[in-house]
């Protein structure tokens, strides 16, 4: 039965034009039983679950003669995670980085360019023994957003 803890900052924001948006997650899981045997093994840790994640994003508005235009960046990671079973594999703590920019065309309109998994860093979404799953690699994602 797994524990679950997570505290998220919901945007704030300053007077200077920053939005900060962070999460923590917490999950602590025991093994209460099973047919399975486990034969010395210590598999209260083997959910594919990481104990600790974290995500910060960071957005700016710039100013003056320059603020139709914005700017973020975030950060994301994660501690080792383990399969389950004598064969599981374990994958290490990886953070993955995401950048953004932006331009309000008018009130209405606003685009955007995000860029996602910035270091097009290599990590496994899903694992198990006898399968992995790759994380998604760099990828864009162009937005227009239209405000009725």
């Amino acid at each position: 039965m797994p524990f679950l803890w997570e505290r998220t900052l919901h945007r704030f924001r300053t007077n200077h034009g920053e939005q900060v948006t962070a999460s923590y997650t917490y999950t602590h899981t025991r093994h209460r039983g099973s047919d399975v045997p486990s034969v010395g093994y210590d598999i209260s840790s083997n959910t594919g679950v990481p104990r600790h994640m974290a995500k910060l994003w960071a957005n700016y508005r710039l100013p003056d003669q320059w603020n139709r235009w914005s700017m973020g960046g975030g950060i994301n990671t994660q501690s080792k995670s383990s399969d389950f079973g004598y064969y599981g594999r374990t994958q290490g703590g990886y953070t993955t980085l995401d950048a953004r920019v932006g331009y309000q065309v008018n009130e209405r309109l606003d685009l955007g360019l995000n860029i996602y998994n910035l270091t097009d860093k290599k990590y496994y979404s899903s694992i198990s023994y006898d399968h992995n799953f790759y994380g998604a690699p760099r990828s864009f994602l162009l937005t227009a957003r239209y405000r009725m």
